[in-house]
């Protein structure tokens, strides 16, 4: 809603103070003024950065564009359809509350009717029906669960189903630590770019599709 979406830009204002990020946040008013539409509620100005109206950067593009290119205008809507309703997300965790809120966060996405959450484990873990897709993971690291050492079972167990049921499948998984993703067997190609976590310096790591 555009009442979640100001809250959101709010929020993030708030970071981008707390950081020392010079920026404006405008109201609905001096969006109109500056855009020229009534459409936008809210806007996150920050330097180097532009505000634009999409519309107008169209009009503005139009003799570039090439000849196969037509631009229709106060054009009648006459058919819509929902892309995403092609796509299922299956989710799992062991631990219920983390499904619960991640039922909760689907619905508020307005994607809970192609959402599927499950309390299980990675041992129960079977290849959903339908086609091919990207299975993308965050195991426990153990910096902060500890016994590390017990993770490697996790890891391996993940990798072999990954390699006996998810053929077809990409896999994408992060996590703080090289040897775990390594013990899982798979072939892991791995970000050079770490990003912090929780305090915790971590990479992505992928493969392409599975054998």
């Amino acid at each position: 809603s555009k009442y979640e979406d100001k809250i959101i830009l709010q929020n993030f204002s708030k970071t981008l103070s707390k950081l020392g990020f010079e920026h404006s946040l405008f109201s609905k008013d001096e969006l109109t003024q500056r855009l020229g539409t009534s459409f936008y509620s809210t806007g996150l100005y920050t330097i180097g950065g532009v505000l634009l109206h999409p519309g107008k950067l169209v009009r503005a593009m139009l003799n570039a564009l090439p000849n196969n290119v037509i631009l229709y205008e106060n054009s009648i809507l006459k058919k819509w359809e929902n892309k995403i309703s092609e796509f299922t997300f299956f989710g799992m965790d062991r631990n219920h509350n983390v499904v619960e809120h991640s039922i909760q966060n689907s619905k508020r996405a307005g994607i809970d009717d192609i959402s599927n959450f499950k309390a299980q484990s990675i041992e129960r873990l079977s290849r959903p029906k339908g086609p091919e897709g990207l299975v993308i993971v965050n195991p426990p690291y153990g910096s902060r669960i500890g016994k590390k050492k017990d993770l490697f079972s996790l890891y391996r167990t993940f990798g072999e189903k990954m390699k006996n049921e998810f053929s077809g499948w990409r896999v994408g998984m992060i996590t703080s630590d090289n040897a775990l993703a390594q013990s899982t067997k798979l072939p892991l190609i791995s970000s050079e770019l770490a990003i912090s976590n929780g305090g915790l310096k971590i990479h992505l790591y992928r493969t392409e599709t599975l054998a």
